[in-house]
């Protein structure tokens, strides 16, 4: 069978890439042993596919000393304050979702907005420092004014009878979201 180079070329490309394009091998190997620019594509092709094949594997970071490192420091000492910090920013969720659809009068529903648009706030801020336990340390002067703010108001406000104990202990909350971002930015210096 009388073969162009181009196929020929074709035929030893895909040989090469391991497919088959039709032509019998014999045919193909007649051609090259013959053709001077063949042999020399084959030559050139095989050289070009073993080279690829054999290179050497790219260098790469040993972290082998890191990973063991991990493994025999054991688990995470900051995980059950960052779960506890994601409790605490769920049910500060619910709270502000709840603030959110609530009712009332317009007066009412203004200022119950307004308190369920920081609630949201503060319970994302919540989520964001369980996530990266590295955030804590920025929230803590916020959190820490709005928790003291609400432990005074409410002790003047019990002490004064305009609220009963049992309604002010929604801003434990708030106090207990303060200790665990304290508690956290403590573990994270540590870490």
């Amino acid at each position: 069978m009388l073969l162009r180079c181009a196929e020929v070329r074709e035929a030893l490309s895909a040989r090469i890439d391991g497919e088959d394009v039709g032509i019998d091998d014999a045919d193909v190997d007649a051609h090259v042993a013959t053709c001077e620019g063949c042999r020399s594509f084959a030559e050139r092709a095989g050289a070009l596919d073993r080279r690829v094949r054999l290179s050497a594997a790219p260098e790469m970071a040993d972290l082998s000393g890191p990973v063991l490192a991990a493994f025999r420091a054991g688990p995470d000492p900051r995980t059950p304050w960052r779960t506890m910090l994601g409790g605490v920013a769920a049910v500060q969720l619910v709270i502000a979702i709840a603030g959110m659809v609530g009712g009332g009068n317009l007066a009412g529903l203004h200022v119950a907005h307004e308190l369920a648009a920081w609630e949201l706030a503060l319970a994302l801020g919540f989520a964001v420092a369980a996530w990266r336990p590295e955030r804590a340390a920025g929230m803590l002067p916020l959190v820490a004014v709005v928790a003291l703010c609400l432990l005074l108001t409410s002790s003047v406000d019990i002490a004064e009878g305009r609220a009963a104990p049992s309604g002010e202990t929604a801003h434990l909350l708030e106090l207990l979201g303060f200790a665990l971002l304290w508690t956290l930015s403590r573990r994270q210096q540590e870490a």
